[in-house]
């Protein structure tokens, strides 16, 4: 695992200086403590910062072909490398090293573009061609691990890490208001924009070529699946398959040469790696696990019940509020707004699994995969909620406001389920087409924003706008709609959230996380389950939860799903009231929010009525994030 980042300059005469690129590695050493590598030659230059994972002796980069005239840096893991080399060597390549990286390069000279076709694994690559003075990148199907560029008239940056690319000299910071209106919306930043207007992502299962003269091509290399008829027709055939998948899947991502272990939540997904993992592995599973002081949030016991059955070297650890210096660093980690609150959990998760391990196992991406979330079927039940008369629905939502809202997790909580329920509806009735997990609806992000702000996006936006998540809807054609969820929020919410998430709070402690449920073989696999073996009736994840019966006890298997976020709405009622107090009342949080509107929040909160902590949470890391922004901006 690495930090990567390069700079190409238009004008030829130009040269890149190396002690600009050895701050932008140097932004990035906590993604790869392990070494340092450079290369400059001219108007263009790359390097890296290396965790050694495989080849700990040889495998430092840039690596370069036999006569230096092509040259890579590459961030992640390629997991079938091995089985592409003994290829490339029957048909006369030679190796220098065992590493991933020099498969990569031998395998694009011998396959250009077509060689990612090749891949099993998550990464983000460089390689520059001299000769030609052309630089190609590419990023994971999926997306696991991240890649940014900006590019003005006189030069093209890249970087795994916005922060980087933010070592450059007069690289614009010009707010993009559009991305600033979809973080209040969602709580990230989806699709290709930042919130920088001239930094973006490439996407996911994309590539990218610039040439000297600064044209940029980009285009993708695998679509995800829609889902289709598939080859099995029973239950058991299918089951079968994704057994054979799902240990391959396993088996591959325990290539190692560093000690391994894997995140256990106790739930489905991370119950089924570990359990996968011990029959493969000839010794002891190291498993982890976070969990929390607030019962109706704490799994620890799960986690437990898991460790015990499979024997593995289980760690085990709660958080409380006492968070000190924790979040503003959190915040300082993404670059850019970030609202999930299951980054604070995971961040110390990861703190505590890098201690014992360089590399652990983790099942994100089984809830989109499999059918996994409870708002699949909730859609059925805002579907029967909105045809009932406005009326009715007016009158209950007039009720269920006087009922204070409490801060224990939804899961546990009818009052909260049913209060999601009217939300969701409110929601879906504004915009039939929304797919999405929302915090502030568009009639409240208007009251939110400041005025100026508002008339600002209105002319951004236009009256044509379409947002990332409506546009990636409404490519999916027809079809049942709990499909098509699926199918949006494996390409949003997984993407942009949940594995930045991931990548952030893992490299902040130099931690390599492997997801065996993002294989893409199973995601194509599982495209072709029909939908009733995913969400039956009442009943997700029905078919890896037939599969599990085998290895995990009903006590697992059909538990309720916790999910993995904070309790932050009793801790801002509590011992964080005074810092929600001080930087959203007093301090009137962000300058691009309306004071009054961000008051009347924090006020209906701390007096019982909402449950407002994900929307607190959303404008407190606003506010952190500008006041740092402006701070580091002054310092350069």
């Amino acid at each position: 695992m690495c930090g990567i980042a390069g700079i190409y300059l238009f004008n030829q005469e130009a040269t890149v200086k190396q002690s600009l690129l050895d701050s932008m590695c140097h932004s990035l050493h906590h993604r790869g403590p392990d070494s340092r590598g450079i290369f400059t030659e001219g108007a263009f230059g790359f390097g890296m910062t290396r965790l050694k994972i495989i080849d700990l002796e040889t495998g430092n980069q840039p690596i370069f072909n036999d006569d230096k005239s092509v040259g890579i840096i590459f961030n992640g893991e390629i997991y079938n490398f091995r089985e592409i080399k003994k290829e490339l060597e029957s048909h006369g390549y030679s190796f220098k090293t065992k590493s991933d990286t020099e498969l990569i390069l031998r395998a694009y000279e011998a396959y250009g573009l077509k060689c990612l076709d090749y891949f099993q694994g998550m990464f983000a690559v460089a390689i520059w061609n001299l000769h030609e003075k052309k630089l190609f990148l590419a990023r994971d199907r999926v997306g696991q691990k991240p890649l940014y560029y900006y590019q003005d008239r006189h030069r093209f940056i890249f970087a795994s890490e916005i922060k980087a690319i933010l070592c450059c000299p007069d690289v614009e910071r010009e707010i993009d208001l559009v991305a600033l209106d979809d973080y209040l919306n969602y709580g990230y930043i989806p699709g290709q924009r930042t919130i920088y207007k001239h930094i973006r992502k490439l996407q996911p299962a994309h590539w990218a070529t610039l040439d000297a003269y600064g044209k940029l091509t980009v285009n993708p290399y695998w679509e995800f699946p829609k889902p289709k008829a598939g080859k099995h027709s029973s239950v058991e055939a299918n089951i079968e398959e994704l057994a054979c998948l799902l240990e391959d899947a396993v088996r591959i991502r325990l290539i190692s040469d560093v000690p391994l272990g894997a995140f256990l939540s106790g739930g489905l997904d991370s119950s089924t790696i570990v359990s996968v993992m011990s029959q493969l592995m000839p010794q002891s599973a190291k498993t982890f696990h976070i969990g929390f002081f607030e019962e109706s949030f704490d799994e620890s016991r799960y986690a437990r019940h898991v460790a015990s059955l499979f024997n593995t070297e289980h760690h085990e650890d709660k958080i409380s509020c006492d968070l000190g210096d924790t979040i503003e660093h959190i915040i300082k980690c993404f670059d850019e707004p970030f609202a999930d609150s299951s980054a604070i959990p995971t961040y110390y998760l990861a703190q505590m699994a890098s201690k014992e391990v360089t590399v652990a196992l983790s099942g994100d991406g089984g809830d989109e995969i499999f059918g996994g979330y409870s708002r699949y079927i909730g859609q059925r039940w805002v579907k029967m909620y909105l045809k009932m008369p406005s009326l009715f629905r007016n009158s209950v939502n007039k009720i269920m406001e006087q009922i204070p809202e409490g801060t224990e997790n939804r899961p546990v909580s009818l009052l909260k389920q049913v209060k999601w329920l009217i939300r969701t509806a409110e929601r879906k009735r504004q915009n039939p087409s929304d797919m999405s997990i929302g915090i502030f609806h568009d009639h409240e992000r208007k009251k939110i924003l400041h005025p100026c702000v508002q008339n600002a996006l209105a002319q951004n936006k236009g009256a044509e706008y379409l947002s990332f998540i409506d546009k990636i809807a409404s490519n999916y054609g027809d079809g049942d709609v709990i499909s098509q969820m699926m199918w949006v929020d494996a390409q949003t919410y997984l993407v942009d959230n949940i594995l930045v998430k991931v990548d952030r709070m893992s490299m902040a402690h130099s931690l390599e996380v492997r997801n065996p449920l993002l294989d893409h073989r199973l995601i194509e696999f599982m495209a072709e389950v029909p939908v009733d073996l995913k969400v039956r009736g009442t009943k997700t994840k029905y078919l890896i939860k037939r599969y599990a019966q085998s290895i995990l006890p009903d006590s697992i298997i059909h538990r309720k799903k916790y999910g993995f976020s904070a309790p932050l709405g009793k801790w801002f009622r509590g011992p964080l009231r005074s810092m929600v107090s001080d930087l959203l009342l007093q301090n009137h949080g962000s300058s691009w929010l309306d004071a009054e509107s961000v008051r009347s929040i924090v006020k209906h909160h701390f007096e019982g009525r909402y449950d407002y902590s994900s929307q607190i949470w959303t404008l407190l890391v606003l506010t952190l994030w500008e006041r740092n922004s402006r701070y580091h901006s002054r310092q350069r």
